[in-house]
């Protein structure tokens, strides 16, 4: 799992509240803190109703305390956390906040400031990232 840093500016945040072109581009730091980037418009906002990080997509945490029931990752999948956005998840009964089933994988990368949070809780026996008392990781 890549090292989490923090990603998007405030100038990449407006753009999603604007209307991202598809030529729009979020920078993020790497794993190794290069600068990358990925096309706006190939991004999910990440909202409350937000429950799975589906196999090859990128998801952005560009909202502020952004609260979720629980997340499923299918797949491979890539969350970018903004400078000064939060993601607050909690997993249910014997579930993971953010479950990463065997098999799968989760990179989170942050922006050049390093200001984006995340905070995952389980439920009963669940971790907060990965698994939960009846899965493995």
């Amino acid at each position: 799992m890549s090292k989490i840093t923090a990603i998007m500016s405030f100038l990449a945040l407006g753009l999603f509240a604007f209307g991202a072109r598809a030529a729009d581009a979020i920078t993020y730091l790497d794993e190794c803190g290069n600068t990358c980037s990925v096309a706006a418009g190939a991004c999910t906002l990440v909202t409350a109703e937000t429950t799975e990080l589906k196999d090859g997509r990128w998801y952005v945490v560009a909202n502020p305390d952004v609260v979720s029931g629980g997340m499923t990752v299918s797949g491979s999948a890539q969350l970018i956390l903004c400078d000064g956005m939060s993601l607050t998840v909690q997993g249910g009964r014997h579930q993971a906040g953010i479950a990463v089933p065997q098999g799968t994988s989760l990179s989170i990368y942050g922006q050049a400031a390093g200001t984006g949070v995340l905070r995952t809780t389980g439920g009963e026996s669940g971790a907060g990232i990965g698994g939960g008392d009846w899965g493995a990781c």
